[in-house]
C-alpha cells in the first residue's frame, strides 16, 4: 500500500513539475529521513528519480541532532518537506531538542519543521 501510494504521489508531482514551475512536497510519510534510501517504495527514492530531494538531505542534516527527530520525543524524522525545483539553505525541527519543551507542538505528536528554500542557480 505504501509503495502504490508513493507512485501516486510521484505521478502527481510529475504531472506538477511539467508546468515548468517548483514544488513543494510536505508531509508526515511515517518513514525516518535517516533511513529513507533503503527501499525504492520511500520518499527521497521515489521523487528523488523526479530531481527532488528532501530538504534534510540537502543540507546534510546540519543542525540537527542525532537525537532529536520530528515525531514526539524520538530520533525519527519522519516529516518531510521535498522541493523540487528549489535549493535548501537551511532546515531546523522547532523546539528540536528540548525534548521538554512543547510549547511549539503542543496539541499535536509532531514537530514543526521550518525550511529556508532559495533559487537553484
Amino acid at each position: 500500500a505504501y509503495k502504490h501510494g508513493m507512485e501516486m504521489l510521484a505521478g502527481e508531482v510529475e504531472q506538477l513539475l511539467e508546468q515548468d514551475e517548483p514544488v513543494i512536497v510536505g508531509g508526515d510519510f511515517n518513514v525516518d529521513a535517516r533511513q529513507d534510501q533503503v527501499d525504492g517504495a520511500m520518499p527521497d527514492v521515489a521523487l528523488g528519480a523526479l530531481g527532488c530531494k528532501n530538504a534534510y538531505r540537502q543540507t546534510g542534516f546540519a543542525g540537527i541532532d542525532s537525537a532529536t527527530g520530528t515525531h514526539e520525543n524520538t530520533s525519527r524524522i519522519i516529516d518531510y518537506l521535498i522541493p523540487c525545483g528549489l535549493g535548501v539553505e537551511s532546515v531546523q525541527i522547532v523546539g528540536g531538542d528540548d525534548k521538554k519543551d512543547v510549547r511549539w507542538w503542543h496539541g499535536s505528536d509532531h514537530k514543526p519543521v521550518a525550511t529556508k528554500l532559495v533559487a537553484e542557480s
